[in-house]
């Protein structure tokens, strides 16, 4: 139900979720059936077991938004002030801190995987260029001329092209 009224957002451009963000205030629906708001979200949820929203600002850290809180309810009235203050004060802020860091990690871990097959890629290319200058008695520049014009001749990316040279499967 959560990920059907969330779609359901995105699909549509409008709901609470979206205009917490925009705004960046807390949204409350204390109930579905009497929210005038986003009327294409609302008729569209109308099937769903959800009458409560309550969306929190986007969650923030280091001055970049990195998510949101959402929480829906099947009973009407389910959320009230406290309810944000709580929400807000107690459960977003580390949140944001805890998927900042999240995000900070995983964002090294694919530069230093990136990194690697760069390195390798950059190595692969050099070999081939290696053939190329021993097979065709061609200058450095000349090779990786050959290997760039190859790259683009066959539509493929320049470390798959040298990567055939170096194993033997094409007779640049």
């Amino acid at each position: 139900m959560v990920l059907q009224a969330d779609k359901l957002q995105y699909t549509l451009g409008q709901g609470p979720c979206l205009s917490a963000w925009a705004e960046q205030r807390p949204i409350i629906i204390r109930d579905t059936r009497q929210e005038t708001r986003w009327p294409k979200w609302i008729a569209s949820v109308k099937g769903l077991p959800l009458r409560s929203v309550l969306s929190a600002p986007p969650l923030t850290t280091d001055g970049r938004h990195i998510g949101a809180i959402k929480v829906y309810s099947p009973d009407a009235d389910a959320f009230d002030d406290p309810a944000v203050v709580f929400l807000i004060e107690r459960l977003a802020a580390p949140a944001a801190v805890l998927l900042g860091n999240i995000w900070d990690r995983e964002a090294a871990q694919r530069l230093n995987s990136d990194l690697v097959e760069a390195l390798a890629n950059r190595d692969m290319i050099s070999r081939a260029q290696g053939v190329l200058i021993e097979r065709m008695n061609l200058s450095p520049e000349e090779s990786l001329a050959a290997l760039l014009s190859a790259s683009r001749g066959e539509n493929k990316p320049l470390d798959a092209v040298a990567r055939e040279i170096v194993s033997g499967m094409t007779d640049q």
